[in-house]
């Protein structure tokens, strides 16, 4: 009875990680791709796609098959190049690897904020970054 209820367990919590995975997989295909780019490590290791979307009247930024160090206080800036000096913070990093998504307030100019920076801001750290064509 005890490994009849485990399986029954391990298949619901399979099946709802499932549903959840094809729903922002759904998600993101019907949104439209505005920019995309492509990950260069810098000081660390930085790999894996970039796109900006627009999805019911938002912006958002994906990351797919992204993979970084990990770090203290790493945060995603969309900056005018591939420096810090002007930039837009998108927060901190959710995750050193896997697909990620962040919001991109509506009123940034992405003719302006063509590069996506993977900072660590204690060390003032360029770890990676992507330009959006």
């Amino acid at each position: 009875m005890k490994i009849l209820f485990q399986l029954l367990f391990c298949t619901l919590l399979l099946t709802a990680c499932k549903k959840e995975t094809q729903t922002t997989n759904a998600a993101a295909a019907n949104a439209t791709v505005v920019r995309t780019g492509i990950f260069v490590q810098n000081s660390h290791k930085a790999s894996g796609t970039v796109k900006v979307t627009t999805e019911q009247g938002f912006r958002k930024l994906y990351f797919e098959n992204f993979a970084t160090d990990a770090g203290a206080n790493v945060h995603i800036y969309l900056s005018k190049d591939a420096t810090n000096s002007d930039f837009k913070d998108l927060g901190g990093l959710q995750a050193i690897s896997g697909n990620q998504v962040y919001q991109i307030d509506n009123n940034t100019d992405l003719n302006l904020y063509k590069f996506v920076l993977i900072w660590n801001m204690p060390t003032s750290e360029l770890y990676g970054y992507a330009e959006l064509k």
